[in-house]
């Protein structure tokens, strides 16, 4: 506590010094036209400096002492462009072209090594969403855009990256969600709480697929997924969008349930705007789901900020709020392959289930000089949940967690060769739950990590982490999180990489503590749990093929995970006419795989992109397949351009699951009833910019439109036929 008040005031009552530095003065245009291009993002890589071009191009930054530099230039449609310059005299003038491009975008990422840098110099495996595409697939809720990202299956709420996560009842993530980078997993269950995410003000998704504990500590051994938000625009500008569809009438007579159509709408509008040195960003959104299911609707809303102020050109602030309101139904799984679209039958449909939840983050970032500087960040997450039984009753269940989470990080850049990222952070779970009782738990951890670049073309990363956490009424954990990574460039757009790191991750209260009847499923405690552990290695390639004069990008890797004391619910037999579920360290397991993603431009119009992902999932313990998980993961895309519109598909097939616990048959019909996956995706985008001159655009979606059935995970239908349009724009 002493270190972070310290760090707190040493941040707020810095006395500004000046820099006497010189100012890189520039302007960034379209190559073949020559035209300006307005909002385009130029980044010091290693350093905290940047800046926007203005209408006419033209950006600067100032204060860069004299030495070499790489300037990174994106914009989104366009080449990423990185210049080397060496700064010498008093202003440095560049002219920055950018040329345009239908598979490249903003290929930027700060996730992996928490700084900025090229995706294609970072020595592990990453996917990059933008906010178009989350736009044009009408994503109204984040976990649907991960449904099509290679390597990634979704198991209902839980993100499995390469294998890493199976079923947990909602308890428990082993990968680790960010936005902005604060963490977001909920201080009770350690879950993911997708509809709190402000899908419709995100600037892009950065996804490590691998152990990122070394960093991140707890939660991250089978990867992160950090959200960025877009920040406020220079000039006023008011975004909105506006969706509704149908649910299609099941296929089987048995499952339809309601003699009407289930409908989805909701609405959402952000409002952005930059005056002088304060930025301000203002959204809220709607939404009202039939579902595709009898008891399983819906209602929810959200309101989302974000505020910045510039003290001076080496002080900055930012503060993100974030609140979300859901009711529901308390679905847990159907009655029977029969009834898929209906709960068991002793089901009360008067119960409803009231989630809540509120994120506050703060941050000052502190630019020291050119080669050095840091930040601080103190957050908070909120959720609060409880269902609609009386108190006094065995099946009520509610839940309030507050996450206070603090992170000191600096960055010093020791010189031309040598770059040193390092911090601390600390996190607090207070939970106050009729579920999980009355718990503490809290994590101090410090992590240091090094990037080497004396070789020639060769990028070296060393880091390692240590973590010490608590839980009240358990034995406290300590443990090293090491990670080591190269990266080398053969050639320009050909790297190879390769990485090898550990992974741990903390029992949750909920795993602990969980002590509830629900929907037939007893759990009870087991304050014993030890933490997860694991290894992970990769070795890949990022390679630019030029074939007959168009190129195809390719990304291809072999990849291993060897993780211990993996938790996972399991019905206890032993205990007479009752059976309850306890989460217990059962699992050693292995899973091995190769990774081979590529994307072209065909005929000049045609873009084409697939994803082929191969596992051997392993189960040592038990010598089998690992149980909730998919060997194969077949992904694929195509965009059309046509006049004034884009046609989009995609495709996605997942082998069948071969393994599931069959202790659910106590509890669950046809809990066994699987399939392979196969969902295909369509939609149509009609831009009335280019055709009239309205700023809007109109999007016509069918998802699953071949209405294929399936189960991501036991007793639960997935998703059905859904067509929508949405209407959406900016002014």
């Amino acid at each position: 506590m002493i270190s972070n008040r310290l760090h707190i005031i040493l941040f707020l009552i810095l006395i500004p010094y000046i820099l006497f530095g010189s100012e890189l003065l520039g302007t960034v245009v379209e190559a073949k036209s020559g035209l300006p291009l307005y909002g385009a993002s130029i980044r010091i890589e290693n350093t905290d400096y940047g800046s926007f071009t203005k209408k006419d191009g033209s950006f600067t930054i100032k204060n860069l002492k004299p030495g070499n530099y790489t300037v990174i230039t994106t914009y989104i449609g366009y080449h990423l462009t990185t210049s080397k310059i060496n700064i010498q005299s008093e202003n440095f003038n560049i002219r920055i072209e950018l040329t345009e491009s239908q598979l490249k975008t903003s290929e930027v990422v700060v996730s992996a090594n928490k700084k900025l840098q090229a995706v294609q110099d970072v020595p592990i495996s990453m996917s990059i969403i933008e906010s178009s595409k989350i736009i044009e697939k009408g994503v109204t809720q984040f976990d649907e855009v991960l449904r099509n990202v290679s390597g990634i299956q979704m198991n209902q709420d839980n993100i499995s990256i390469r294998g890493s996560s199976g079923f947990s009842l909602g308890l428990g993530s082993r990968v680790s969600l960010l936005i902005d980078g604060n963490s977001m997993m909920s201080g009770d269950n350690g879950d993911i709480k997708f509809d709190i995410l402000p899908s419709f003000d995100i600037e892009r998704i950065e996804i490590i697929k691998g152990s990122g504990s070394a960093l991140y500590g707890t939660g991250a051994m089978g990867g992160v997924v950090n959200i960025i938000t877009t920040e406020p625009t220079e000039e006023a500008k008011l975004k909105y969008r506006a969706y509704g569809g149908i649910y299609t009438k099941p296929t089987y007579q048995q499952w339809n349930y309601r003699n009407s159509f289930a409908t989805k709408a909701g609405t959402d509008i952000t409002y952005s705007q930059k005056i002088d040195n304060f930025g301000i960003m203002l959204a809220g959104g709607l939404q009202k789901d039939d579902s595709y299911h009898a008891y399983y609707n819906s209602h929810k809303w959200n309101i989302f900020s974000k505020l910045k102020y510039d003290f001076s050109d080496f002080t900055k602030v930012s503060l993100l709020g974030n609140y979300a309101s859901d009711n529901t139904t308390d679905w847990a799984y159907w009655n029977s392959l029969d009834s898929a679209t209906l709960p068991p039958s002793n089901t009360n449909y008067d119960i409803r289930f009231q989630s809540n939840k509120m994120i506050l983050n703060s941050e000052i970032k502190h630019i020291f000089s050119s080669s050095f500087f840091g930040s601080l960040k103190i957050s908070l997450f909120r959720t609060d949940f409880q269902n609609s039984y009386p108190t006094a009753s065995t099946f009520f269940r509610s839940s309030q967690a507050n996450s206070y989470i603090s992170e000191i990080q600096l960055n010093n850049k020791i010189d031309d060769n040598t770059q040193l990222t390092y911090g601390l952070s600390y996190y607090f779970n207070k939970v106050s739950s009729s579920t999980f009782g009355e718990h503490d738990q809290n994590n101090i951890a410090g992590y240091v990590q090094i990037e080497l670049t004396q070789i020639t073309n060769l990028i070296t990363t060393a880091g390692i982490r240590l973590d010490k956490e608590n839980t009240t009424g358990s034995k406290s954990n300590m443990e090293f999180s090491p990670k080591l990574g190269f990266n080398y460039k053969v050639q320009e757009d050909f790297n190879l990489r390769a990485s090898v790191g550990h992974g741990y991750r903390a029992p949750t209260i909920a795993e602990k503590y969980a002590s509830l009847n629900y929907q037939g499923l007893k759990v009870v405690p087991n304050p014993d749990l030890l933490p997860e552990k694991s290894w992970s290695a990769e070795a890949g390639i990022h390679y630019e093929i030029p074939v007959l004069s168009k190129p195809i990008l390719l990304d291809a890797s072999f990849f291993s995970n060897w993780m211990d004391n993996l938790i996972e619910p399991q019905f206890d037999l032993s205990v007479p006419n009752e059976a309850p579920i306890k989460f217990l360290n059962i699992t050693s397991a292995r899973i091995v795989g190769f990774e081979i993603e590529a994307k072209t431009l065909l005929f000049n119009f045609l873009g084409v992109q697939s994803s082929l992902t191969l596992m051997d999932p392993k189960d040592l313990s038990l010598n089998q397949t690992l149980k909730y998980r998919s060997k194969l993961l077949w992904y694929n895309g195509i965009i059309i351009p046509l006049p004034f519109a884009e046609f989009q598909a995609d495709y996605r097939y997942l082998s069948k699951v071969e393994n599931v616990d069959p202790s659910l048959g106590l509890q669950i019909k046809d809990y066994d009833a699987r399939v392979p996956v196969h969902v295909l995706d369509i939609r149509l985008s009609i831009k009335f910019q280019d055709l009239i001159g309205v700023p809007f655009n109109l999007r016509i979606n069918c998802n699953n439109i071949l209405n294929y059935y399936y189960t991501e995970v036991p007793g639960n239908l997935a998703k059905t036929r859904f067509i929508g349009l949405q209407l959406d724009g900016s002014l």
